[in-house]
């Protein structure tokens, strides 16, 4: 009678450790690839939430508009012409008068960029159309015009709505409201999770953190935008990856075409005047 010699207790005991071990490996091993795609899905999404960020001040920044100098000195000298007075003799009772158009011409600033490292204003044209109520038995006639919007970015200073806020007015409106001494234009909420945001001007040699038109009198050629957004597990404290609590930095440059049209214009100008001489 043969007798099968079946497994001894070491053997068994062997077996079973190893079985253990395989298993943990293979959890590991899968644990380890589930932590880095979903890493790496929210380094995916990060970026392109910065990118539609970036997409959205970038068509603002470009589509930037300036008003062009208007030479009034001929309508002044024809008015003067026909003047039936001397200006000079008026009565000095004008001049408080005077002295309030100037106070109300100096706070309409020129149309144009205005920003510093935190926060850009941008003044720029947009087409609006509307319905107007024709004659009886007529469609409607659509009527089409432009108006000065004024666009602002900024970080949100309501503890309720943080991250990078946005606001959108007509210029004329947000004068009035500065004129009155209010300061809190309508904004929209863009990304609660932006930490920050920079922007820095190119004048052509050299970055500035502060642009302004009524100095400048001209458009910065270029405009650098630096977002902060907050790290993927900024809601989980107990998250010890590093990479994941490190908030990341995306950074454009944009170009201003409105900048490039008015160098070619000066440029042209420049060559004209050159020629005359």
């Amino acid at each position: 009678m043969n007798l099968r010699r079946g497994f001894s207790l070491i053997e068994l005991v062997l077996a079973i450790s190893l079985s253990i071990a395989l298993v943990a490996l293979l959890g590991l091993a899968i644990d380890l690839h589930l932590v880095r795609l979903d890493s790496s899905r929210t380094t995916i999404e990060q970026a392109q939430l910065a990118r539609a960020i970036l997409d959205r001040i970038t068509t603002d920044l470009r589509g930037v508009t300036t008003a062009p100098p208007q030479d009034v000195s001929e309508q002044l000298a024809a008015a003067e012409s026909a003047a039936k007075f001397n200006v000079d003799e008026v009565d000095q009772t004008t001049e408080t008068d005077e002295s309030a158009e100037a106070v109300a011409s100096e706070t309409e600033t020129a149309p144009g960029l205005y920003g510093t490292i935190d926060t850009v204003t941008i003044d720029t044209r947009q087409l609006w159309q509307s319905l107007v109520t024709a004659e009886a038995g007529q469609p409607p006639v659509t009527r089409v015009g432009a108006g000065w919007i004024q666009i602002t970015y900024g970080m949100s200073l309501v503890a309720e709505t943080p991250g990078l806020v946005r606001s959108e007015t007509p210029r004329d409106a947000a004068r009035w409201r500065t004129e009155q001494g209010q300061t809190a234009p309508v904004i929209e909420p863009i990304a609660a999770e932006v930490r920050g945001v920079q922007f820095r001007y190119f004048d052509g040699d050299q970055l500035l953190e502060v642009w302004d038109m009524a100095d400048q009198e001209t458009l910065p050629t270029a405009v650098e935008v630096r977002i902060e957004l907050a790290p993927a597990d900024a809601a989980d404290a107990t998250n010890s990856n590093a990479e994941r609590q490190a908030t990341k930095i995306y950074r454009r440059v944009v170009r201003l075409p409105a900048a490039a049209d008015e160098n070619e214009e000066d440029a042209a100008a420049t060559a004209t005047d050159t020629e005359a001489v």
